[in-house]
C-alpha cells in the first residue's frame, strides 16, 4: 500500500465518521420531537377507532422519557457526540501517521541503514 492510499483510506474513514455524527444528531432531533409525533398518532388512532388508552399512554411516556434524556444533548448542540467523534478522529489520525511512516520506510529502505534517524 502506498502512502497516498493510506492517507485516502483514513480520509474516507474521517468522512464516514462525520456522516455518522450527522445522522446521530438527526436521530436525536427526531427523538427530541417524538412526543409531538406520538400525540399526532393518538389523534389519528382516535379518528380511525384503533385507539387504546393503555398503549397510547405507554407510548407517550416512553417518548417523553427519551425526549427528556436527549434534551440536554440537543440544547447544547451535541457535546457528547462531538466528543466521541473527536476521540475517534484523533485515534485514526495517530494510526494514519504510524501507517504513513511504515509505508515510507518500506518504500525508502535505504534510510533504515542510517543510524542517525533512530
Amino acid at each position: 500500500m502506498s502512502v497516498d492510499e493510506v492517507i485516502k483510506r483514513h480520509a474516507d474513514y474521517a468522512a464516514e465518521t462525520e456522516h455518522v455524527l450527522y445522522l446521530s444528531m438527526q436521530g436525536l432531533h427526531w427523538i427530541y420531537n417524538q412526543p409531538a409525533a406520538m400525540k399526532a398518532i393518538d389523534n389519528w388512532e382516535l379518528v380511525t377507532e384503533e385507539y387504546d388508552e393503555n398503549i397510547a399512554k405507554k407510548r407517550r411516556e416512553r417518548a417523553e422519557k427519551e425526549a427528556t434524556f436527549v434534551k440536554k444533548e440537543v440544547d447544547q448542540e451535541f457535546p457528547l457526540l462531538h466528543a466521541h467523534a473527536i476521540i475517534d478522529l484523533w485515534s485514526t489520525t495517530e494510526s494514519c501517521i504510524e501507517e504513513i511512516l511504515i509505508e515510507w520506510l518500506i518504500e525508502n529502505q535505504k534510510y533504515l541503514k542510517n543510524r542517525r534517524i533512530f
